[in-house]
């Protein structure tokens, strides 16, 4: 295996932080990070996962990282213990062993072999050798029977097993802070209102032609399944609810950054028909504050989330992005943060494992990924 153990920062910073509901006493807490890079055993094959990683992810384990290559109709298989290439499963392109689409959205490995994904309004379970498991039509009437006009549910997140489907409320023109659980095997939905992400709602910029819809931009919303929670997040603030989604209860927390702003501050022009405007309304939002989904490091019994903030030079190319490290505690209160560097792209943390984040990192068009993680 090729590996790069190069050490790139070793820091460690004092500052005060505020735990997550505001009214516990603020206290200080000091450490240090170390971040290397690794580079992954292609066994001689081509990994499209080197230069794009966006439908992929990770068994609940941690232990295998599936990406699909889109372009060839095969799915990579890492694995992350030893980082190399496990297998890369072709597909065929038609019949009953295809996957029947050839544009994905949302990739999750589940149990026994198989993955789910969605692609327009289809959410389906495949094994390995392409045989169809399950498929689930989002425009059934037991999912959309209570849904008005072009309302829809747009699926983020599935359960370990593939069964229950997450997804928050959509419509071209409007914004409501509603998440919604399908229960694909009783055929029975849950919808929770999330209030406090009304505010959302300010950042949807929507591209329209002859005052109809086009196209749109909005901030992403997070949705986790964590053993009995769900943890529901989004990138334009830094605020979480946690739902028990047995007793049903919902809790919100928002936290008191040092370094960081609570979140995306100014105000926007929500529509436009120029797409110059658009374009330019969606960098400067970019150059706010945004924060990524949390991640659990079971190892040392914590939580983690990044922040980021754009800048771009005068012709918009090439922007360089300034990186922030938060850190919490099991019950998800902060207890440290940090401004860890600036990346000269922009970094996608994938997941968590023997205590170090592990962000996607294109090597010259081969998979390596950059790991943080806390020095003991």
């Amino acid at each position: 295996m090729n590996t790069l153990s190069v050490l790139l920062i070793c820091c460690s910073m004092l500052f005060s932080c505020s735990p997550g509901t505001g009214n516990e006493k603020t206290y200080y807490s000091d450490f240090e990070v170390e971040i290397d890079t690794i580079l992954v055993d292609s066994e001689d094959e081509i990994l499209m996962a080197g230069s794009d990683i966006y439908t992929s992810g990770v068994t609940i384990d941690n232990k295998k990282l599936y990406s699909l290559d889109q372009k060839n109709f095969a799915l990579e298989i890492i694995d992350t213990e030893n980082y190399r290439l496990e297998n890369k499963v072709y597909f065929k392109k038609e019949g009953p062993e295809s996957l029947g689409t050839d544009y994905f959205y949302d990739l999750f490995p589940l149990p026994n072999e198989r993955f789910g994904f969605t692609f327009y309004e289809t959410y389906r379970i495949h094994d390995l050798k392409g045989n169809l498991i399950k498929e689930v039509k989002l425009d059934e009437n037991w999912i959309n029977g209570n849904l008005e006009g072009t309302e829809r549910i747009e699926l983020s997140s599935v359960d370990v097993h593939g069964n229950v489907l997450a997804g928050m409320h959509f419509d071209f023109d409007s914004f409501k802070p509603i998440m919604f659980l399908l229960d694909s095997e009783k055929e029975k939905v849950e919808s929770i209102e999330l209030p406090e992400f009304d505010k959302i709602k300010r950042y949807k910029i929507t591209l329209r032609r002859n005052g109809g819809y086009l196209t749109h931009a909005d901030p992403n919303v997070f949705i986790k399944f964590q053993e009995d929670s769900i943890l529901i997040s989004n990138s334009a603030f830094n605020d979480i609810y946690i739902y028990k989604w047995v007793t049903k209860e919902l809790k919100h927390m928002t936290y008191n950054h040092q370094l960081v702003p609570s979140g995306k501050q100014k105000t926007y022009q929500n529509d436009s028909e120029s797409e110059e405007e658009i374009i330019q309304i969606i960098y400067d939002i970019s150059e706010e504050v945004d924060f990524t989904e949390f991640f659990r490091d079971e190892l040392n019994d914590k939580y983690y989330r990044f922040a980021h903030e754009a800048n771009y030079l005068e012709d918009k190319e090439n922007p360089t992005y300034k990186v922030f490290m938060m850190v919490y505690d099991k019950k998800l209160k902060l207890i440290g943060e940090k401004e860890l560097m600036t990346f000269e792209s922009e970094v996608t943390p994938l997941f968590v494992k023997d205590g170090k984040v592990h962000f996607h990192l294109n090597m010259e068009d081969e998979l390596g990924f950059i790991r943080i993680g806390l020095k003991n």
